[in-house]
Parts: structure tokens; sequence; C-alpha cells
């Protein structure tokens, strides 16, 4: 009788799973594809299979090896065979060891002698013990006996709950989308709500039935131009609405379906092939949008106007857990986009008698002066790219993957020339990411470093220029040394919060994090001249909790899911959107 590795991997993951270690569950599936293992064949076993068998299974190990053991040594006794006698076994030898010791010492041994070595054992045991407690799950022992306040941040401002919210880039104003066909734009002025606006859009109709159903088109984006001038929106009926800051609808797009294929009509939209957008980056003078949806199709659009221009990757065939491709702008003319191939592409827009085409106010005609060519590759990575960002100062390209975890920086358009991080390799003590990555950004303050967050509680910043790791940080051992402001009670609590959305302010001196519980924490990410002797630990300055639900005054709203985050031109108000709650802005600054 024997155990395959991969039945060995499958009741590991299963024991997972039944603890509550859904992260490392989900690490462990990833690498090792052990739930594949649950098919229609194998249910007739699995059925049988019961909650805690793993552990029952290393239990018996332990019990036939010590039954083989205690049959080879049999003089006609009975033995009695259990985990506890196994133990007390052990500390019966562990008993004859001791007193092997001592009669050492009565037979001529020098007592001085003995407990001088014996003290340069326990000398040598202690120095590699020390060593052994710095590993990957400690931190430096200064940092430990520091005890940090962390400030309670309260919110300032309310507003109902929300898929996403985005603050105007030049002004105190914010704008949100609702579940109720409705995105509203906010003036904030002295810490109140000073004018509203709402942007309405029409329901969703169902064709689908013979009946047609009505239903409320939640808004799930909301996007600024970098000037200011255009706000953006779209909800799940896929369609593009681009607003005035004073809230007048100047155009609205279906994206590809203005330039490839029939106008929506009652005959061809269902809710099956409605798509949402996923993503919306503008390039950098605001002239273009890239336009991705959920199902990967990419329409480069005109930033002034929400016009369709051209259609650089049609939709594929949605399929189960496909990665979102994403995309950066190089230059106000160049772009880089993922593939399906693991790799990326760089494309270059050229325009074709600009002039004339935006003299021409004919609509279907203006995709024609626009082309749009690959001009390179970089072919690199073992899975799919997920998230890409771009250095402008040092013109560095950076990319990672949400199946491996993987990041890398690119140095030129050669798919050989880029830079694999690997934070082990840098420091003595250090904390690769083992779960998905949820922020890839170089930070603005110092725009040589890198920052990388993932859902775990890892953090890690990179010196852009040689790739090597200047800090690597668990967020939970942080927590261990830290008191939220007016408590004596430590949050290592928290060990176990997982990262949702992550936010750094446009100073770069910030991060905001949300975690699963709706709490927000914000960060110092400032990388000094200390960085050396601090490597692995990061302090948090605020805490935002929700507040407690009005059935059950003892604990926060649990129903309440953080969404996004986003912070002002200040970085001094963060926007939070829930759902399930109403969302928030609190005010931040360290110094209150």
């Amino acid at each position: 009788m024997s155990i395959t590795s991969v039945e060995l991997n499958y009741l590991i993951w299963r024991y997972l799973q039944e603890s509550g270690q859904e992260l490392a569950a989900f690490a462990l599936d990833k690498q090792t594809k052990c739930s594949s293992y649950e098919h229609d064949k194998k249910q007739s076993i699995l059925s049988h299979i019961e909650p805690g068998c793993l552990v029952k299974l290393v239990q018996r190990g332990i019990l036939f090896t010590i039954a083989k053991e205690e049959t080879d040594n049999l003089d006609g006794q009975e033995s009695k065979l259990s985990l506890l006698s196994a133990l007390a076994k052990e500390d019966a030898s562990m008993r004859e060891v001791n007193n092997s010791e001592s009669s050492g010492a009565s037979n001529g041994s020098s007592g001085v002698q003995q407990e001088r070595d014996r003290n340069a054992v326990n000398s040598t045991t202690s120095t590699e013990m020390d060593i052994d407690m710095k590993g990957a799950d400690s931190i430096e022992d200064d940092d430990r006996k520091t005890n940090h306040i962390i400030k309670r941040v309260y919110s300032r401002v309310d507003f109902p709950e929300s898929f996403t919210a985005q603050w105007h880039p030049s002004t105190d104003v914010f704008a949100y989308g609702t579940d109720d066909s409705k995105a509203v734009i906010n003036a904030i002025k002295d810490g109140k709500i000073a004018e509203t606006v709402t942007l309405n859009h029409p329901n969703i109709i169902d064709y689908s039935n013979e009946l047609s159903n009505e239903r409320a088109n939640e808004i799930t984006t909301v996007s600024w131009s970098p000037k200011g001038n255009v706000l953006v929106t779209a909800g799940v009926d896929g369609q593009l609405r681009a607003w005035s800051p004073d809230g007048k609808l100047k155009n609205v797009s279906s994206t590809a379906g203005d330039i490839e294929t029939e106008l929506p009509t009652a005959a061809n939209i269902t809710s099956k092939n409605r798509t949402l957008i996923g993503k919306l980056i503008w390039s950098l003078n605001g002239n273009y949008i890239l336009s991705i949806d959920t199902n990967n199709q990419v329409v480069l659009l005109d930033g002034n106007h929400l016009k369709p221009l051209k259609v650089v990757r049609a939709s594929s065939t949605p399929v189960e857990d496909i990665t979102l491709f994403d995309a950066c702008w190089l230059d106000d003319h160049k772009f880089a986009l993922s593939t399906s191939k693991k790799g990326i592409n760089i494309y270059s827009i050229v325009e074709l008698d600009s002039d004339e085409a935006y003299k021409n106010e004919v609509y279907p005609n203006t995709h024609d002066n626009i082309e749009v060519n690959q001009i390179g590759s970089l072919p690199g990575h073992n899975n799919e790219v997920s998230c890409l960002c771009f250095n402008n100062s040092l013109k560095l390209l950076a990319s990672c993957s949400d199946s491996d975890y993987s990041i890398r920086i690119w140095r030129s358009n050669s798919s050989y020339n880029f830079l694999e991080l690997d934070a082990t390799r840098d420091l003595k003590r250090a904390y690769n990411h083992l779960s998905p990555i949820i922020c890839l950004t170089w930070l603005s303050h110092n725009d040589k470093f890198l920052l990388s967050v993932s859902m775990e509680g890892i953090i890690n910043i990179w010196d852009g220029s040689d790739g090597k790791a200047v800090k690597s940080v668990s967020l939970t051992l942080c927590l261990e040394q830290s008191t939220l402001e007016g408590s004596d009670v430590s949050l290592a609590s928290l060990k176990d919060m997982l990262i949702y959305t992550a936010a750094v302010s446009p100073d770069g001196k910030w991060i905001a994090l949300g975690d699963g519980s709706g709490r927000i924490s914000v960060w110092d990410i400032t990388v000094g001249d200390e960085t050396k002797e601090n490597a692995n630990f990061l302090k948090c300055v605020g805490l935002y909790e929700r507040p407690s639900s009005d059935s059950n005054d003892e604990k926060p709203d649990e129903k309440a899911v953080i969404c996004e985050l986003s912070w002002d031109k200040s970085s001094k108000k963060v926007a939070a959107s829930y759902r399930g709650s109403s969302s928030v802005i609190f005010d931040w600054d360290e110094r209150e």
C-alpha cells in the first residue's frame, strides 16, 4: 500500500481548507493543481474521505512506526501503543541521556570542566537559535522592543455604497458610481459636501426573455482624464459615457460595436453577451484612452470625444480563470499591452492627416485616420502578465504575473534584457510574494523605486536601477509591536488579514491598504538612508475601522466589503468605496 505525491498534495489541500487557511490552500493549488484530483471517476472514493483524514493518516503512521519498533524488540511483554506512550518513551530516553552525563561526571571527570563544557555547548546552541529566530518570520530586535502607536482615523464624509470612486486630478471634487443607474460628482469644502451633480444612466433591459425585464445599471467605472476636463463612466451594460465636470453628457460609446459590428439592438443584446469594462487607461496627455473589457477586448478611443478609433484586440471566448489584460502608456503615442501568450506587445499610434480628421465631424470615418502598429514584443514571462507600469524618467517597464508571482523590469525592447526580481537574493531576511500581486507601481518621491504588494500582506520595495530589494516586509509582523491609539492591546490579531485593494498617495509617501474585514491601514513607505537597518520594517501610522452595525454594537459591520481606495491631489484625503455599507472619506495628516 502506498500514497502518491498527487494524493498527498490533495490531502494537504483538503486539510488547509478545513482549518480555514484559504490563502495557503490557494497557493498550494496554484502550484500543484491538486484540486483537479476531484473529478467524476474519483467521487466514489472521495465521498468516503472524512474531515481530518490527514491528521489521522499522520497519527497512524506514527503508531505504525512505534509498533514496528516495539515488535522487533518484543520480549514476551504486551506493548502499549499510542501517541502518549511514544511521548513518554521519548521523555524516558532524555532522562537516560541526563543520567549518563551525571555518571560520566562521577567517573573521574572534573566537575568544573564538565560545567564549562556544558556552558560552551549551551552558548553555541543559544547563538544558533538566535540566528534561526532572525529568519523569515521575525524582525530586528530593535524594532521588536519598540511599541509603535497607530493613530485612529475617523470618517469626515459618508456617501452611499459604491463600487468605485475617484478624485479629480486638481480640485477637491470626487466622483463615484452607485448601483441604481447613477454616477455622482461631489465638491468638498470645509470637510463637507458643498455641491452635488447627478449623472443619470439608463436602466438595463434584458431582451433574452419574451417579456423584457428592466433592472438597475450599476456603475462600475468612473475615470477622470489627466487634465480633469472629462469624466468617463461605465456600467454593467458595457457602454461608456463622457461627461463634462459640470455634468453635461458629451458622448456615448459602445466601444467595438461602433466600429466592426452592428449596433446593439433588441435582437442581439442579452445578459450573456454583455461585457463589463474592466480598465480605462488614459494616455499621458489625455488624447487617447485604452478600454479593456472582461473578454479582453482592447479598444483605442479618442480621449476628448470618446470616439472609438481602433480595435487593438478583438474579444476572446470567455474561459474560466482568464487573466484580465493590462496596459500602460510609454509616451503620448506608444503603449505596452499584455497578451494571451505570456508576453508583452509594444504598439505605436500613427495619425494620418490628423488635421483633416478632426475637421471632419463624420463619426463613422474617424477610425480610418488612425493606424495602430505593433513595433515590438517582450515574450519573457512564464505565465500570463497581469500588471504593467512604466517609469517615464528611467524608461523602465515593470511587469508581474499573478500565476507565479514573478516580477520583471525591462530595460529595452530586447526580451533578454530584463531583471528578474528576487528579494531573498538581496536581503538576509526577505519575503517573496506567494499570492496575487494587487499593486505594482513606481514611487513618485524617488522614481527609481518600484513597490509591489500582494494579498497575504507582503510589501517589497525594489531599486529599479539594479533590481535589488531595499525593503521586504511582512505587515503582520510589523503589527505585532504596534498598538492602536487609546488601547493597550496589540494588533497581532490582524495577522490573518488579506489585502483586497491598495493605493499609493500622489506624493509617494503613504500607501493605504484595505483588508478583508473592511479596515483601512495607512503605512509610511518613504525610503530613506536608514533603509538598510530597517529593511524588514514599515511603520503603520493610521487605522480606520468600520463603525459598529446597528444590530450588534460590539462588532463592526461584517457585511461591508471594501472595493477601491483613492487619494486626493494633496495626499491628505482618502475616499473608500464599500459595498454593503456606506462609503467614506477620511482626512489624513500624521501630525494631527
